[in-house]
């Protein structure tokens, strides 16, 4: 047996800690969730002191909660120990508008009937003849109708001011009450604060109604009365309908309450029959009540049979799908028979469900799944499928684990988006064409025309003519990618698919549009998976090209963007030959170096210039040769120092290994030192 409190949420404001803590626990022992902090999804708010802020901000904006009291939960929790059954919409019973309230009703004046019309004719004023609640005053400035209206709601009225009173309801702040009403810190309100918390159904706060210069009588701080106004009429409505279907239960439990009903509302209708006939046709009611039961019996087992069970005994986890996509898939799978988990350790996991755009992400997503289940997945215990996987094997009425239905990686958005067409596709291919289409980055177009910039057909529509001409269209390596169902109507060469591509790919050819396959998308997807630079098949391999119009004015601007963006062959067998004819640049780049002026006109050794200085110094004393290089040539191998040239002779003698060691020279001082006995 569940418990009452299943799926509810509640929450307290005004409460003391200890008062707080039992409240929790006796909820939880109910079945209910108990949020210390005012949630979205709360629907109850129990109500200790309505002078705090997640009172006031419910009362203005949440027309979905309902204010309950402590005790309330205290006696539902009672009688769930005692035994007795919780009906959470009886039980549960709103706390009165007014509870805990003594109000003093002090003088009343009634205002002049035109602002009373105003006043009253404000739209959040005028609810629906349905949302009318129970308890309202027939007249806002009359005392005793007020009076009444309070009294129900649970205040205590009174018309002499205490010091116990917690508002005094008055149209005009002065008087012996008003003035002892301030000393005392008591609040004087409009009486229309009473009016509007009977349509609100909850006293609404009492300083957006005291008396004072910026009153404001024709605005409301209440901002649900559309929304509050339009959940009671659909309560009612509801109600209504509950109503009536348990009459329908009651008349069918009892079928003597429906025969006197039918023989007194069509008295007419029964005619005597001949003797014979009618003891026939007795006879034959007799002998029939028995098939109609079995007949009853078989519709309700056949409309058990035509429930499918396609997915019967798979368990399906969803990851990276939002709350209502989530919703959705659980209520396609459920009427199939599949089990939706979703705790990722259930060890009835046999499909993890992902949605086709985040197939880049799936090997981010798997990381979050813990070692066992990723065993489990390396294993083929557990596989990867996408939400086309659930649709393609609904159209086709078996499980369909193919190409089409495993995560794609490679499906990331192109730079360039290009007009694309296709043509001779039919049921769920053509859907999901359109979808892959989109994840691209492209763009789809239901019709061909002279911009479009490529055109995708069904080659299995002329599949005889094409296996002789082009046999190599037939021969890509993802059979179930390109073996597509045709729309099949009589005469396959007559039909309207057939007829409408051969009219297609002609207009293609004479406007310069590529006519590729199916495969050239797939692969597409495949080379984009893990390429940082976005390359694209090569358009003109004959696995799936049909027509490629050479470069010139009438190819399209697919085919120029061929050029500028980088493609792929896909054979990468001798990728390794391709990428060594390529001369790479140098990792590392030197700054270019400085440049100096040479002493010598050649770039010489140091040998040649000192065998040079020798040879200047034995024919110092000869002229230069007639008609050759004058002496101020050769001035400028060396500065024509004797002292240098004595040195340039040891340095050559000490590299050709010939001379001797030259000896120490003395030191000289540059001038006399005396010394000093």
């Amino acid at each position: 047996m569940s418990k009452p409190f299943t799926g509810l949420s509640f929450c307290c404001t005004g409460v003391n800690s200890y008062d707080r803590k039992q409240l929790g626990e006796r909820i939880s022992a109910l079945g209910g969730k108990f949020q210390v902090d005012l949630m979205s999804l709360v629907q109850y708010l129990v109500v200790g002191d309505r002078n705090t802020e997640k009172y006031k901000f419910c009362v203005r904006y949440r027309h979905d909660i309902q204010f309950i009291s402590l005790s309330t939960v205290t006696d539902a929790c009672n009688s769930w120990n005692s035994g007795k059954n919780i009906i959470v919409s009886k039980d549960l019973h709103p706390l009165p508008a007014f509870a805990n309230f003594k109000i003093c009703v002090a003088r009343i004046d009634r205002p002049p009937e035109e602002e009373l019309r105003k006043l009253m004719s404000e739209r959040f004023r005028q609810p629906p003849k349905q949302a009318v609640p129970n308890v309202l005053p027939e007249d806002p400035f009359l005392l005793d109708s007020l009076a009444s209206a309070v009294s129900k709601l649970g205040a205590n009225v009174s018309q002499i001011l205490s010091m116990s009173c917690n508002v005094v309801v008055a149209t005009s702040v002065s008087g012996k009450r008003g003035e002892i009403a301030k000393q005392w810190n008591i609040p004087i309100v409009h009486p229309l604060w009473i009016y509007d918390s009977c349509l609100r159904e909850a006293a609404l706060h009492l300083q957006d109604y005291e008396l004072s210069p910026q009153f404001n009588a024709y605005n409301s701080t209440s901002f649900v009365w559309k929304q509050l106004y339009l959940s009671r009429i659909f309560q009612e409505h509801n109600t209504q309908i509950a109503d009536r279907l348990a009459e329908r239960l009651l008349l069918k439990k009892k079928p003597e309450i429906w025969t006197s009903i039918m023989d007194s509302a069509h008295p007419l209708l029964t005619k005597e029959a001949p003797t014979d006939t009618w003891e026939e046709s007795r006879n034959s009611d007799t002998e029939s009540k028995e098939p109609d039961v079995v007949d009853d019996r078989t519709k309700s087992s056949l409309l058990e049979e035509t429930q499918s069970t396609l997915f019967q005994g798979l368990s399906f986890l969803p990851i990276g799908l939002t709350v209502p996509e989530q919703n959705i898939l659980r209520t396609v799978l459920e009427s199939h028979q599949g089990k939706v988990i979703t705790s990722s350790e259930d060890s009835d996991l046999t499909h993890v469900v992902m949605l086709v755009r985040n197939g880049p992400q799936t090997e981010l997503m798997l990381l979050m799944f813990p070692s066992t289940i990723k065993h489990r997945i390396n294993n083929k215990k557990v596989k990867i499928v996408t939400n086309w996987f659930v649709e393609r094997s609904i159209f086709y009425n078996k499980l369909c684990d193919d190409m089409w239905a495993r995560p794609m990686l490679g499906i990331v958005p192109l730079k360039i988006k290009r007009q694309v067409c296709i043509t001779g596709f039919t049921g769920v291919e053509l859907l999901h064409l359109e979808k892959l289409i989109s994840y691209l980055n492209l763009e789809f177009c239901e019709s061909l025309n002279a911009k479009r910039d490529l055109l995708v057909v069904n080659i299995n529509l002329f599949k005889s003519s094409f296996s002789k001409s082009s046999p190599k269209l037939f021969e890509y390596r993802l059979k179930e990618v390109i073996d597509c169902p045709v729309y099949a109507n009589g005469n396959s060469t007559q039909s309207v698919s057939t007829l409408s591509l051969k009219n297609k790919m002609i207009a293609a050819k004479k406007w310069g549009v590529p006519i590729v396959s199916v495969a050239y998308l797939w692969e597409m997807v495949a080379i984009l998976e893990g390429q940082p630079n976005l390359m694209i098949p090569d358009i003109r391999d004959l696995q799936w090209c049909i027509f490629a119009p050479k470069s010139g004015t009438n190819s399209s601007k697919f085919m120029v963007s061929l050029s500028e963006t980088p493609s792929i062959l896909p054979n990468t067998d001798n990728m390794e030959s391709s990428y060594s004819n390529v001369r790479l640049p140098s990792p590392k780049k030197f700054k270019d170096r400085k440049k100096y002026g040479r002493i010598f006109g050649r770039g010489e050794s140091l040998l040649k210039k000192l065998q040079a200085a020798r040879d200047l110094n034995d024919d110092a004393d000869r002229e230069p040769p007639s008609g050759g290089s004058s002496s101020q040539d050769f001035l400028t191998v060396g500065y024509g120092i004797e002292e240098r040239a004595e040195k340039d002779k040891r340095l050559l003698a000490k590299l050709e290994g010939t001379g001797e060691k030259p000896t120490k020279r003395p030191r000289r001082a540059s001038h006399k030192v005396e010394y000093l006995k």
